[in-house]
């Protein structure tokens, strides 16, 4: 059935309507946004004055929440924070993972990457975020020491190995030695670039 949310105020990434409507289709996809809406006669509507509707957040960097840690031995438990934070306005998000080790590191990247993708009632995990190890020891922040290793490609191979085609977003310290040839093997790796994934994301999407 189709449906509509009005009267709310509502907040795009180019204007703001302080009293409008957004119509929707059967499938859930946004149709039409704006204070000259009109849902047809047959659509579901919900009154939502007082209200104000945001596009959802991506989340690019996050390690859990609500008692949910992302860096965990069980996919179950990504799932779980994925029906949490959607009710935070969270509608996609990246886990953010390291490990004491590079091996307990790659045991993350693996299970996170088998949690990747839509999550019934919950957000979408969009793949894996590896927070290092290529990193600058000298200003690690709270990374564990025995996470840090310098840029080695073999290193980089095992964690996209282990991320299963997964692997989104990396942190690299790119004033270390070998730094250079490690990013030109991670993007040789798929030649589709960060902004190229998200703009097919929002075309595959939709205005929802």
């Amino acid at each position: 059935m189709t449906g509509a949310i009005t009267r709310c105020r509502i907040l795009t990434p180019d204007e703001t309507f302080e009293s409008g409507t957004i119509a929707f289709d059967d499938s859930g996809r946004i149709t039409a946004v704006g204070p000259d809406v009109r849902p047809p006669p047959t659509a579901e509507t919900t009154d939502a004055r007082g209200m104000t509707i945001v596009p959802g957040f991506i989340d690019l960097h996050v390690h859990g929440g609500s008692g949910h840690s992302l860096a965990t031995r069980d996919a179950e438990e990504i799932r779980s924070y994925a029906r949490w934070v959607v009710s935070r306005g969270v509608t996609s998000f990246l886990p953010t993972v390291f490990g004491a080790s590079v091996d307990e590191g790659l045991e993350y990247a693996r299970i996170a990457s088998e949690a990747a993708g839509p999550v019934e009632g919950g957000a979408h995990v969009l793949g894996v975020n590896l927070e290092g190890p290529f990193v600058n020891p000298d200003r690690r922040g709270a990374l564990p020491a025995g996470w840090v290793t310098p840029p080695d490609v073999s290193v980089f191979e095992r964690l996209a190995e282990a991320a299963q085609g997964q692997l989104r977003l990396m942190t690299v310290a790119a004033e270390l030695t070998g730094a250079g040839k490690l990013i030109t093997k991670a993007v040789g790796r798929d030649r589709r670039t960060g902004p190229d994934r998200a703009r097919d994301r929002w075309r595959s999407l939709g205005r929802r």
